[in-house]
């Protein structure tokens, strides 16, 4: 695509381009290509099957999530890939999302990274998995499930655990997830619109929200009554209380753990116009006012 777009053989890629592939287009082309950012509502998280030891114990769940410094490698990962926000469980920027003082109170969102691995090496010793050993389930497609594979997979090195990684075809990977077969996985965590009720419903009880949504294959039944709760609410501050409980519930739990929200970088031709890049690449595809200015 980057090609084609430099080469003039096509005038706009409207989905997302990774930082490397946008910077080149921006040092080829000059004002020749207009450049469209924003938040993506689409993130990347870990997934523990809670069905199988020792991920059923919320001890090692909560290790292996402790252990990635998401706030130190944000930067970084912003040169290598477009999946590089810290975030919670709702679209960072959006209207009911985490204010970044309220993300520090969530575990493994805030203190030092030398302290959260302390407390991660603690609870996997206090769980007896010291020398836990399993193998992450990926994608292999290269951006960004593989980047953010290799990242994680790294910062576990550093709590002492050398894991290895499983990568596989996409319907492969759906089948696995849908069927329960892995352990610990990447899953995607999105949807077309930055509506709460529409988004946390993925992580609603496995009975509520079956598999190849919760994968995860719990039942919280507080999980449920906040959820229930904050989508019958008209009053914002209200729900936005109910959300940080939702968020703070799921992060004590560790059920599913984020690592990064994604980053919308849109290129096309600067002769293209009428079109906006919107948070989520399911919508605004139709180009009835989109017209070339030549």
């Amino acid at each position: 695509i980057p090609n084609a777009l430099q080469g003039g053989a096509i005038d706009a890629e409207f989905r997302f381009l990774t930082p490397a592939q946008r910077n080149r287009l921006v040092e080829t082309m000059g004002n020749r290509v207009t450049v469209q950012e924003t938040t993506l509502s689409s993130a990347i998280v870990l997934a523990f099957t809670t069905e199988t030891p020792p991920f059923d114990d919320v001890r090692v769940r909560r290790a292996l999530s402790l252990a990635i410094d998401r706030n130190g490698a944000a930067a970084s990962m912003k040169r290598v890939t477009n999946t590089n926000i810290v975030g919670g469980f709702l679209p960072p920027g959006s209207a009911f999302a985490a204010t970044a003082r309220e993300l520090e109170a969530y575990p493994g969102l805030g203190g030092s990274a030398e302290a959260n691995r302390a407390e991660a090496r603690r609870l996997l010793a206090e769980a007896g998995a010291a020398n836990l050993s399993f193998k992450l389930l990926n994608r292999n497609a290269q951006d960004p499930w593989a980047t953010l594979g290799v990242f994680v997979l790294d910062q576990w090195r550093r709590i002492g655990l050398q894991i290895e990684q499983t990568a596989v075809d996409v319907p492969t990977h759906v089948t696995m997830l849908a069927s329960g077969n892995f352990d610990v996985t990447l899953d995607s965590h999105s949807d077309y619109i930055d509506e709460p009720s529409l988004l946390l419903a993925k992580f609603l009880s496995t009975d509520r929200s079956p598999p190849p949504r919760n994968v995860a294959r719990y039942v919280d039944r507080e999980i449920d009554a906040i959820y229930d709760r904050q989508r019958g609410l008209i009053d914002s501050a209200r729900r936005r209380a109910e959300l940080r409980a939702f968020e703070a519930r799921m992060f004590a739990q560790a059920y599913f753990a984020p690592i990064f929200w994604g980053e919308r970088l849109a290129v096309h031709a600067s002769v293209v116009k009428g079109w906006k890049a919107l948070p989520s690449h399911f919508l605004n595809q139709s180009l009835a006012e989109v017209w070339l200015d030549r």
